[in-house]
């Protein structure tokens, strides 16, 4: 069967289901899912390379923390692996790791084994854990396993009496894991251990290390999807099971003023009187970095955000100085392909621009799913009311919450508007929101975070708002529009990467932009969506019809994970040094 047929056969299937499954019986659901099941066998089974290169594809090796799931035949522990409700690094790794594994490359995966949350997440029990967990077949998966992760019931800030650095203990011991027991096993052919975040920032110098004392092709490349960091002492690294010595002097430590690149003397000089960055030493140590957003790259070289002290100096020189030798690049993040409002099972009403397929139409989907939020949300039950919707982590300064709720009172009385802030965060913050909620009841609505009734938001809301003053990257603003929903946003990272300002004869743009991060632009920001709410239906769905389209086709992780593939044919194509 031609490439040509097997893409055919595949599109033909997914249009079936998008027409009748929702209307199927249980039984009948089940029959499809065994058709198609052998469908994608046989595709997968006749599929030729998804890209042909005169460089070898290598092995990937993904580490990271967080993961929203894991490809359904990457193993059998893969359908109840998720660290949860997710975020930007843990979306953006299920997204990469399926794309690769769809396109045919050799991808594994390296994380905490939060056995804990993924029982509670996937209601097994322990003994199924475990039953699935001997019969591991395939080497795809490794979990790296300790009491201090099995026992945890969320990745990060989990606090137990008598733990003092808990999410640091983390960090050391998911690091520990994949030196001494998973990078050993990686060093036949050609490797690329793709590291995120600084919970992997010693890693890269112990792949510079096992590659140069093997002599193999082994590299590694360091995304930073924000840039926070943590230290410690090379003492305490010790004392918990890490020993930095074989790699001491390729990681960098956070008070070397005169020196460069972050190292005074000897291990010995520094094994008390120096910490380690984490961050950092995994920025200077890669043989490659990037991060999720060109813009944001191009904002930390050009010294942006000097006055807000958001990122450290030394950090930002070394990020220059690996963007000066041609090792930094931005890569765009993509959303989910489950953030698609024709099959978005979190929805009331599933819809789709297009209504050849046999689905309601935007006007119709976002009417039956606004009620459901509105009710869900304790928002009073009309239709006709605009809904302005935050789905972002709640926080300061990056997010400028403050700011926006110190607006909403003015906004209150100006427009005639609803607000639904779904997002969990700082508590302080939090009660501004709840404060508001009291005061303007049936108006403003807060609820802790779900990703389901946060799926529910994105259909049922008209506009959604990223006030950031900074952001790496973002995926809520390239969601939106996929479900009809245009951003408000400031122009910034990966909001200036994917939010195009609605021009006024509605045939250009997906959002609305503001320059300053002040009051009075977001302010201009609602007051744009207002006029264009009070268009006439007609132009309206015109424009979201058309920004949905546009959104689907521009940022999709096919583009993303293809991005990725170049980039690790070239570090391991040529010769880095």
């Amino acid at each position: 069967m031609s490439q040509e047929n097997l893409d055919s056969l595949m599109q033909k299937a997914d249009s079936f289901e998008i027409k009748y499954i929702a209307e199927a019986s249980d039984e009948e659901r089940e029959d499809w899912e065994s058709i198609k099941t052998g469908i994608e066998s046989i595709v997968k089974a006749q599929k030729a390379p998804a890209a042909k290169t005169d460089v070898k594809l290598p092995t990937v090796l993904v580490v990271t923390p967080e993961i929203v799931e894991l490809p359904k035949n990457m193993g059998n522990l893969a359908n109840i692996i998720t660290t949860g409700d997710g975020g930007g690094l843990a979306d953006i790794s299920a997204a990469l790791v399926a794309e690769l594994y769809r396109q045919g490359a050799n991808v594994k995966v390296a994380l905490p084994e939060f056995k804990n949350l993924f029982m509670n997440t996937s209601d097994i029990t322990a003994r199924e854990y475990e039953q699935l967990k001997i019969i591991e077949e395939k080497k795809r998966i490794y979990l790296i396993s300790e009491g201090l992760l099995t026992g945890s019931e969320r990745v990060y800030n989990d606090s137990k009496p008598l733990l003092d650095k808990i999410d640091l203990r983390k960090a050391n011991a998911f690091m520990r894991g994949v030196i001494y027991r998973v990078l050993p096993e990686m060093i036949n052919g050609d490797v690329v251990v793709h590291c995120n975040d600084w919970m992997t920032g010693l890693i890269p110098a112990a792949v510079k290390s096992i590659s140069e004392t093997h002599g193999k092709n082994m590299k590694s490349l360091m995304t930073f999807h924000n840039i926070f960091t943590q230290h410690q002492w090379p003492k305490g690294l010790s004392k918990h099971s890490i020993d930095i010595e074989p790699f001491w002097d390729k990681l960098y430590y956070r008070h070397s003023p005169e020196k460069s690149p972050g190292v005074l003397g000897t291990f010995k000089d520094n094994y008390e009187t120096n910490e380690v960055d984490f961050l950092t030493s995994g920025l200077h140590a890669a043989d490659f970095i990037n991060t999720v957003s060109p813009t944001f790259l191009k904002e930390i070289v050009n010294w942006y955000f000097q006055t807000e002290n958001i990122i450290p100096r030394y950090m930002r020189e070394e990020i220059i100085k690996r963007n000066n030798q041609g090792r930094a690049r931005g890569i765009l993040n993509a959303p989910v392909s489950s953030a698609d409002p024709s099959k978005d099972p979190a929805l009331t009403m599933n819809y789709w621009h297009d209504p050849s397929i046999g689905l309601p139409n935007i006007e119709e989907g976002k009417r039956i799913n606004k009620a459901k939020f509105q009710e869900k949300t304790g928002l009073n039950h009309d239709i006709t009311k605009p809904i302005f919707f935050w789905p972002s982590r709640i926080s300061d300064p990056q997010k400028q919450f403050r700011m926006f709720m110190e607006l909403v009172p003015y906004l209150m009385n100006e427009f005639d508007m609803q607000l639904a802030i779904v997002a969990n965060g700082d508590p302080a913050l939090i009660e501004l929101a709840k404060n508001h909620e009291r005061n303007y009841g049936g108006r403003v609505s807060y609820c802790g975070f779900t990703r389901e009734l946060s799926q529910l938001g994105k259909a049922a809301s008209d506009f959604l708002l990223m006030s950031s003053m900074y952001e790496p990257c973002g995926t809520p603003q390239v969601e939106g529009p996929r479900y009809g929903t245009l951003p408000i946003v400031r122009r910034t990272g990966g909001l200036a990467d994917t939010v195009e300002h609605l021009s006024g004869d509605g045939l250009m743009g997906n959002g609305f932009v503001y320059e300053d991060c002040i009051k009075s632009g977001l302010w201009h920001g609602f007051a744009e969506a207002m006029n264009f709410y009070g268009k006439s239906d007609e132009f309206k769905q015109g424009v979201l019809a058309r920004a949905m389209k546009e959104s689907f086709e521009r940022f999709n992780i096919q583009n993303t994970a293809k991005a990725y593939i170049e980039l690790y044919q070239e570090m391991i194509g040529r010769k880095i040094v």
